[in-house]
């Protein structure tokens, strides 16, 4: 009797828990010869074994939602990934390296201008209009009648800036960004002591806790229950804790992602100067790193890594897990040490990277890559060094053949799914580093009965 109980309890399937309650019941002597089916007492069953479905049910996904590898609610999976001090990287930016020259009117006596963060450009990709805007102030002179702008980096989205007053009352003040798509690296924070002042703090996001103390200006980020992130300050301690009455300023870029990826035509949207200025933009690198924000999937197995490295370079796991946590805009990426060269390098660490809408990364990525991500955090005698992927093009020639009498589907409907299916294989399989190509495995997928080609 009790194991039939016990089991009852465990079971999440309804119809195997009202078997066991008839079985239950049907050792005791009142009930021997029952007809629990033809009586009012089967509705009776149905209801307890309802009811200990649900219970059931819920202690079980309760106790999943208490795991990292097992959650599968957002907000849950974000909390645990935070315990390990991991946040979740949002949606990226598509960034773009151009070059701008203005030639202000004849009249126009000024020898200096500063070109400023937020000055808005827009390109197209697929007929799909895009903003983007530069990301950093840039200064220049006047040369041979025009200002000229090298490498300047511009982002796409949508340029935006919010402001808070901060109350040291509330025991723990935290602002939310209320944009979800918002690209968690281009969001900057400063500082003033009150709406009339002109002076402001600039406040740095925290990348490690080593050298914070009270006079610190840094800000934490987290993404909350919403799936948006909030900004929050330290407490004096570990951080500087804003004053009563300081006014908080968020400027940041809410994106489309990688949609923008590929776009290499620009032009300025605005007046920058005066009326009858003359303004060209030539693109220095293309529009590429878009990526959308982080899956549940990929915090489950980034995480882990994430903490096990303890944001240290020291394993080959640390170089990857470390890269992909800062710079998201990756596709796939192979770390491999010198002394597996053909020719031995001892003491380097090389990384091949392919970005998101991109071939290979620029040299100004590159150069980020090493100087702000890696040298930090990398073994004082090993140097990292990021070479180009390289290629192999696979060329098919495909012919199939089909039924018409047993599918609904047009010629170009059924070519069309065959041109999904490569493509999808070319994306899950092909264009990832160690990926191998297995003519069975895509024959299978082009003959599945789900495409038409019955």
């Amino acid at each position: 009797m009790t194991s039939i109980l016990k089991s009852t309890n465990t079971e999440l399937d309804f119809e195997t828990i009202k078997e066991s309650l008839k079985s239950f019941l049907k050792n005791q002597s009142k009930f021997t010869d029952y007809n629990f089916e033809g009586s009012g007492l089967s509705i009776l069953l149905d209801i307890l074994s309802y009811n200990t479905h649900f219970n059931a049910l819920n202690a079980h996904l309760a106790l999943n939602e208490m795991h990292l590898s097992s959650a599968v609610v957002r907000e849950n999976v974000v909390n645990h990934a935070k315990s390990l001090g991991y946040i979740p990287f949002s949606k990226t930016s598509s960034t773009a390296i151009v070059k701008i020259e203005i030639t202000p009117p004849m009249f126009n006596v000024i020898q200096s201008y500063t070109l400023s963060k937020g000055t808005r450009l827009v390109s197209a990709v697929d007929r799909q209009q895009f903003s983007f805007y530069v990301f950093d102030d840039y200064v220049a002179t006047k040369n041979a009648g025009k200002f000229t702008f090298n490498n300047v980096i511009i982002k796409e989205g949508v340029y935006k800036t919010i402001r808070f007053i901060y109350d040291s009352k509330l025991p723990f003040s935290r602002f939310e960004i209320p944009d979800k798509d918002v690209d968690i690296s281009t969001i900057g924070v400063k500082i003033k002591n009150n709406t009339n002042s002109t002076i402001y703090t600039s406040f740095e996001m925290m990348k490690s806790y080593s050298n914070i103390d009270s006079s610190t200006n840094v800000f934490y980020l987290q993404e909350n229950s919403n799936g948006k992130y909030e900004v929050y300050f330290g407490n004096g301690v570990i951080g500087t804790e804003p004053e009563n009455g300081n006014i908080i300023e968020i400027d940041y870029i809410y994106t489309t992602g990688k949609k923008a990826n590929g776009a290499k035509s620009f032009i300025i949207a605005q007046t920058l100067i005066e009326s009858g200025e003359i303004c060209s933009v030539t693109t220095t690198t293309r529009a590429s790193g878009g990526a959308e924000k982080e899956t549940i999937e990929s915090i489950r197995r980034n995480a882990p890594l994430f903490y096990s490295s303890q944001n240290r370079c020291v394993t080959l796991d640390d170089y990857k897990t470390i890269v992909l946590n800062n710079y998201p805009g990756i596709e796939t990426i192979s770390v491999w040490g010198g002394e597996n060269e053909i020719i031995p390098e001892f003491g380097k660490i090389f990384l091949s990277i392919k970005p998101v809408g991109a071939e290979a990364l620029t040299e100004a990525e590159k150069l980020f890559i090493i100087n702000n991500i890696l040298e930090p955090k990398k073994v004082a005698t090993v140097t990292p060094e990021i070479i180009d992927p390289e290629y192999t093009t696979i060329i098919l020639y495909i012919l199939f053949k089909y039924n018409a009498y047993k599918t609904s589907l047009s010629y170009g409907e059924l070519v069309s799914n065959v041109r999904s299916v490569l493509q999808e294989y070319d994306t899950n399989d092909l264009r990832k580093f160690n990926g191998a190509f297995r003519h069975s495995n895509l024959l299978s997928m082009i003959d599945n009965p789900g495409f038409g080609l019955t």
